[in-house]
């Protein structure tokens, strides 16, 4: 999000060597603000001239944070993977082959899948608001980074208006005049002085709202929707809530196991069968010295 939540980087001029005009992800600042001045100018509001129009900040703001719905979902998503996965290695360790598949397919798969769907709802929640809403800032994070803002940029307006009357050892001099000057040069200057607040506000407000969106991704989204009802799709409850055709389903032996058991116990039977046979030849142990010795009567 720190790298790729703006859709455009805004920069100054001679901040990086990489040129706008090549890489799109990145905009001067001056190019940003003459866009500001055409569609407030299209797009003029209730407020005063030389003042911010707050539509125009809304406006600039969504644009700027287009990426991070597909960034959170991606993140999201692998989140739900990992989750999945740890839940399939821990019932291939603990079943058979056998209970590992029914309890797949019938019970843990269309669970995960619903945990799945309830974080994809929850993103489109937590992203309706950037689509549509007006900037509501809280707390006094906004208001110090857009006193800083104006702050700094009026003083670089100032450094760029004023022409020093004279120097004194090697120090530029600036009278009164000088100072009235350039003052008046930046009140006349007055679309641009908006345009560039407007740029400030949807700065400073982007700055807040990223940080309170990551938060709700992290614990509205994964831990709420994911995490937590993920130790309870499979439990006891679970258990005695199913229907017994259900309980004999997941308990019950593979037919093919019933099916070798019979063959094995009638295969057995037929050998204890012939053991008992056999054991009637053992009643009567033949001589080591040769055959009987017959007696004849005459």
């Amino acid at each position: 999000m720190a790298h790729q939540g703006s859709r455009r980087k805004v920069i100054e001029k001679g901040d990086l060597f990489v040129h706008p005009e090549i890489n799109k992800d990145y905009v001067y600042r001056d190019v940003l603000e003459e866009e500001v001045i055409k569609q407030a100018r299209t797009n003029r509001g209730i407020e005063l001239p030389g003042n911010a129009n707050q539509l125009l900040v809304g406006s600039l703001f969504r644009d700027q944070s287009k990426p991070w719905e597909g960034l959170a979902k991606d993140h999201l998503i692998r989140a739900w993977e990992s989750a999945r996965y740890f839940v399939l290695l821990v019932l291939q360790y603990l079943t058979d082959d056998h209970t590992y598949s029914l309890l797949i397919g019938s019970v843990i798969e269309p669970e995960l899948e619903k945990l799945r769907q309830a974080l994809l709802d929850k993103l489109t929640e937590l992203t309706a608001y950037t689509k549509r809403g007006h900037p509501l800032p809280v707390g006094n994070r906004f208001l110090t980074q857009i006193q800083k803002a104006r702050s700094k940029r009026q003083i670089q307006s100032l450094k760029a208006k004023l022409n020093p009357s004279n120097k004194h050892d090697g120090e530029s001099v600036f009278t009164m005049n000088d100072i009235e000057q350039a003052t008046l040069a930046l009140e006349s200057s007055r679309d641009e002085f908006a345009a560039a607040d407007i740029i400030d506000q949807m700065q400073a407000y982007y700055e807040t709202a990223i940080l309170t969106f990551i938060d709700n991704v992290a614990i509205v989204g994964i831990e709420n929707c994911l995490l937590d009802p993920l130790q309870r799709i499979f439990t006891s409850q679970v258990i005695n809530d199913m229907e017994d055709d259900q309980i004999r389903e997941l308990a019950a032996e593979p037919s093919y196991i019933c099916e070798e058991r019979d063959r094995l116990t009638r295969e057995l039977a037929k050998l204890q069968a012939g053991l008992r046979t056999l054991s009637i030849f053992n009643t009567q142990k033949p001589s080591l010295d040769g055959p009987p010795s017959m007696s004849l009567d005459f």
